[in-house]
Parts: structure tokens; sequence; C-alpha cells
């Protein structure tokens, strides 16, 4: 919505940080617009030289995009331009994000303790909206585009057969297969992941997807 404001009323720019907080609906540089506009420039939307502003390429994809897909890509590509949410996102790609992060970012990377939750809603909340957060997992901007590619070459093949590709070979470079469970499902998961495989962490998870799936093939008899 910010973003919308300062494209509709501003154009590229460049203009003054007071031009900038009228353009997203303050009277003057407040505390509040002031934090607006400063995350518009942590996220890569806005450039800033000195006191001016423009706004960026990437918010240029985003309010005006070649297409719907570009427009996401923009998105996601902008989530990870903070800093820590880079590396959290690279940290915890293919993984639950701990109940206690807010906690993890105290201890490992020195965030104020009266700042850390705020910070993990806003993160999660950023993830969700970017949809880089898919059942409580994170999903980093590069395995999402190459699953939609992959989804994309297997529109193709409408017998299931699997396409000769770089795409699909560069995706099993990194992921593994589980054996089949005895409904025939076979798991797929990243090289990340593998050692919690290995020691049985998704155990309980996968016992419950085997049972759901054995009473629904008992439905369809």
């Amino acid at each position: 919505r910010s973003c919308g404001g300062i494209g509709e009323s501003l154009g590229s720019g460049p203009y003054s940080r007071e031009n900038a907080a009228h353009a997203i609906g303050y009277t003057n540089v407040n505390g509040q617009s002031g934090r607006i506009i400063a995350a518009l420039v942590h996220y890569g939307l806005l450039t800033r030289n000195g006191n001016v502003y423009s706004y960026s390429d990437l918010l240029g994809r985003i309010l005006f995009p070649r297409s719907a897909q570009d427009k996401i890509n923009a998105i996601q590509e902008a989530v990870h331009n903070p800093k820590i949410f880079d590396i959290l996102i690279r940290k915890y790609t293919g993984s639950a994000l701990p109940l206690m992060l807010n906690n993890i970012l105290i201890h490992d990377f020195d965030i104020n303790k009266n700042v850390s939750s705020d910070l993990v809603i806003n993160f999660k909340k950023t993830l969700d909206f970017a949809g880089l957060l898919k059942n409580g997992i994170v999903l980093d901007y590069e395995e999402r585009a190459m699953l939609e590619d992959i989804n994309k070459s297997f529109e193709y093949f409408p017998d299931n057969s699997k396409p000769d590709s770089i795409v699909i070979d560069k995706f099993q470079e990194s992921h593994y297969e589980t054996p089949p469970l005895p409904s025939g499902i076979i798991i797929v998961f990243p090289e990340t992941l593998k050692t919690h495989f290995v020691l049985g962490d998704f155990s309980s998870e996968i016992k419950n997807l085997e049972n759901k799936a054995q009473l629904l093939l008992e439905e369809k008899k």
C-alpha cells in the first residue's frame, strides 16, 4: 500500500523525504512515517542518495510487473534484502522456524531483547505474504523458483513421465527420496534435512501421513 502511494503520487522520483511521507498518507515526517520509509529502503524498494529518494527497479517490477509471476518474484527478492532476513531464510530453508527464534536472535545475532519478538513476528508475516512460508516450512526463493520450473515441465507430460531436463537434474542433485511407503507415497526432501530423516525426527509425521493415506485408499475401494 505504501509503495503504491509513492508510485501513484510521485512517480519514480527523485523526491524528498517529506514528499515520500505525504505519499504514504502522513502530513509530515514523524516516527511512524520515518520507520516506513526506512523499511522501504531496507527492502530495496526505495533508493536513497543523501536526502533524496527514488523508487528502485525492484519496486517498479512490483508496481508495474511484466506478469503476475514477475511481481511475485520481485516481492520474494525484496524479502532477502534485509540482511537478517536473508540469513534466517538460508539458515532455516526446508525446516520449520524454531519456537524460541526470538531467543536465538538475542544469543546468536546480538538482537536487542526488546525488539527480538517483534522482529520474529514481522519476519513470519513477511515470509507468509511473500509465499515463502508453507505449512510452517521456510521455502527459499531459489528453491521455490526451481519447484515452479519443475511443475511447469510436468504440465507437458500428462502421463507423468519424467522429462529429461537440466532443472530436474539440478533438483535431484540436492534432494533425496524415501523408499515408497506401503501406500505408494514417496517423500522428497532437501539435502539440508537428510540428517533429520536419518535420525527419525519425522517418524511420527510420516506415520500419520501413511495412516491418512491408507484410510483414503480404503474409502476409494
